[in-house]
């Protein structure tokens, strides 16, 4: 587990303070340090979803708890520059009629089930940077963007790390301990049935758009990068999500395909290329 002066000395280069108080900016700030989507709501669900799980899953327990004590830090980062900017850092958020809308419990989405909650947080941590990023376009001080750049940085590593966990989950390796605290063999719920889809399905209803899951193809192996980074944009290296690749894939890696195997979950294979896969 990481020690949380390290995690504190990460920041050390970037000094907490504001080119001078201003309301408008506090109350955005308010909104990442206590709104709905919040750190004070992502901790509080990090350390709720730790406590479920710490018993029967303890290395993913430890994964959300270390996440839960960077989420303490960025509310502590978050608390000084509201308080500098002018207003008081108080759990609520301030609308632009005045109106007080304070923190609330009923914001944390409370689970049981291990595939869900990490999907939940995973979910949570985009909901988080889509609302950072959508604030720094209406931030003109350099001390608080550096800060709230640094914390998106932040919530792209606990993005990867839940992202490697669910990866896991979906392809069978085992989190899960029996009561002589030794790993058992993975519970059947928690692996995702693979599936069978033809190529225009995987054109048509998982190529990222509306919300739709970004699938990619190669070898007849259908893979799921909804969650990964490089194809957070629909695309990587110019290849785009919902499409087959297994040419592209094969002329830049050869014949590597076990290591995409390892990085990427496998939902399903494409039809009459089942029976090759297994």
């Amino acid at each position: 587990m990481k020690n949380p002066r390290n995690m504190i000395d990460e920041y050390n280069d970037l000094e907490i303070k504001v080119e001078k108080p201003n309301h408008y900016y506090a109350r955005l700030l308010l909104e990442d340090y206590a709104g709905q989507v919040s750190e004070l709501t992502a901790l509080t669900q990090y350390f709720n979803h730790e406590g479920v799980l710490f018993k029967k899953y303890p290395q993913i327990s430890n994964v959300l708890n270390e996440i839960g004590l960077k989420e303490v830090l960025h509310l502590n980062i978050l608390s000084k520059l509201i308080y500098l900017l002018g207003v008081n850092p108080k759990y609520r958020v301030i609308r632009e009629d005045s109106f007080r809308v304070w923190w609330s419990p009923t914001y944390v989405e409370y689970e049981e089930d291990l595939l869900k909650i990490i999907e939940i947080n995973i979910e949570g941590e985009k909901k988080a940077i889509r609302q950072y990023q959508n604030h720094l376009v209406h931030i003109n001080d350099k001390y608080i963007t550096d800060l709230l750049k640094q914390i998106i940085l932040d919530e792209k590593g606990h993005i990867k790390k839940l992202t490697e966990i669910q990866n896991n989950i979906k392809n069978g390796i085992s989190y899960d301990l029996n009561d002589s605290g030794e790993k058992s063999n993975f519970s059947n719920k928690n692996i995702i049935k693979r599936q069978e889809f033809t190529l225009e399905e995987i054109k048509q209803k998982y190529n990222g758009k509306d919300g739709n899951p970004s699938y990619v193809v190669v070898d007849g192996i259908v893979f799921d990068v909804t969650n990964i980074d490089e194809w957070s944009n629909g695309s990587h290296h110019g290849l785009s999500v919902g499409e087959e690749h297994t040419d592209s894939f094969y002329s830049c890696h050869g014949q590597k395909i076990d290591m995409l195997k390892k990085k990427l979950p496998i939902v399903g294979y494409l039809k009459n290329n089942i029976e090759a896969n297994i």
